[in-house]
């Protein structure tokens, strides 16, 4: 490891504990300064990044003849103009970009959210109804009858919140309505909105958290120190 590397490493270390002065400090001096160092070093490697790719992603396949990237290019600059009076031209560019992005996105997306997640709740409601079996979760054998009741629970909880968060009108406005028969059907949606946003919370705030200071002690504060020692060891 070179001087300078080990410099870097050193850098970095003292970098990252500032930032973690926040945790405890609040905000301060060192905080602000590491903060502005962090965002400074990555607008340049970003804007360095951005060339290098303009570079050879765009100019160079052009240069050599692929004239298809060209309009790609000139929907980007188009982008431009809204810093002129001509700003009108980037709505094309726009609405190409969301076009295509909704698109793209709606695609991949409705088969691993929505489809799949159709297909396993009446795969397990069906399985557990004709075919039940026990199962052994975490080393404990969990019967077959508290299988059936927790997919056909899944399943009340899948269809409840499906028309309670539905966008229509027509469909969900009889569950918001006070004096309707069917305003329990809200009041049941809210109830398990509340425990999925309770158990992502949990999950979030007891397991995510921990692991993120757990991964920081280990790659900046670990790492760091034995980099530095190496490399003064070097020496």
């Amino acid at each position: 490891m070179t001087p300078f590397e080990t410099f870097l490493n050193l850098m970095a270390l003292v970098l990252g504990v500032m930032l973690w002065s926040y945790a405890i400090l609040g905000d301060n001096y060192a905080f602000a300064f590491s903060e502005a160092t962090y965002l400074a070093g990555y607008a340049a490697n970003s804007t360095f990044g951005l060339l290098k790719s303009l570079q050879t992603d765009t100019l160079t396949p052009i240069a050599a003849g692929n004239m298809a990237i060209l309009l790609g290019l000139i929907l980007g600059a188009t982008q431009f103009t809204r810093l002129t009076r001509y700003r009108w031209s980037a709505r094309y560019g726009t609405a190409i970009m969301s076009g295509m992005g909704i698109g793209v996105l709606f695609g991949l997306n409705i088969r691993s959210q929505i489809l799949l997640g159709v297909i396993e709740t009446i795969d397990g409601i069906s399985k557990s109804l004709l075919a039940p079996a026990s199962r052994t979760i975490g080393g404990y054998v969990v019967p077959s009858g508290a299988i059936a009741v927790f997919w056909i629970f899944a399943g009340i909880m899948f269809l409840v919140m499906i028309l309670t968060f539905s966008y229509s009108r027509l469909i969900a406005g009889p569950f918001f309505n006070p004096d309707s028969r069917l305003n329990w059907v809200s009041k049941l949606g809210r109830l398990f909105i509340m425990i999925m946003l309770g158990h992502i919370s949990c999950k979030t705030l007891l397991g995510d958290s921990l692991d993120s200071l757990i991964n920081f002690l280990q790659v900046v504060i670990v790492r760091s120190v034995d980099a530095f020692k190496t490399g003064i060891s070097a020496y």
